[in-house]
């Protein structure tokens, strides 16, 4: 099996495959389908939808994203020679992941601030003596 989606460097066939699915940690944040649709002509198969995934934090594609959910369009294609998955292709809107990640780390940027204030302004009251 050819898997024209896999970084470069990565081995083809099933064992690069493998390799993908162990580094991309999808049992400690899954992803599913919101919405899916299914076609196949001939000898290819097309999976096209919205899927939504937990990201983890971390690095992603240069960029230190927050954890949080998110949602990109996802579609795969399978040339297929009986009985097996001859060629895979893999298409995401990255654009998506990142815009709905940075969002999120911006938002816990912000509020790691407003915390990092409000115990600034929160002194312990002045007592002042009687007169």
């Amino acid at each position: 099996m050819i898997n024209h989606a896999l970084a470069p460097g990565r081995p083809q066939g099933i064992e690069g495959t493998r390799q993908f699915l162990v580094a991309a940690r999808r049992n400690e944040h899954p992803g599913r389908w919101t919405e899916s649709i299914v076609v196949a002509e001939g000898d290819i198969v097309v999976q096209f939808g919205r899927g939504e995934l937990r990201w983890p934090g971390g690095p992603f594609r240069g960029f230190d994203l927050a954890a949080g959910t998110c949602t990109r369009d996802v579609a795969f294609a399978y040339r297929l020679r009986e009985p097996r998955i001859a060629e895979r292709w893999a298409i995401r809107d990255d654009l998506a992941m990142l815009q709905q990640c940075s969002s999120n780390w911006a938002r816990s940027r912000r509020s790691q601030s407003r915390l990092r204030r409000g115990a600034e302004t929160q002194r312990a009251p002045v007592r002042r003596a009687p007169r």
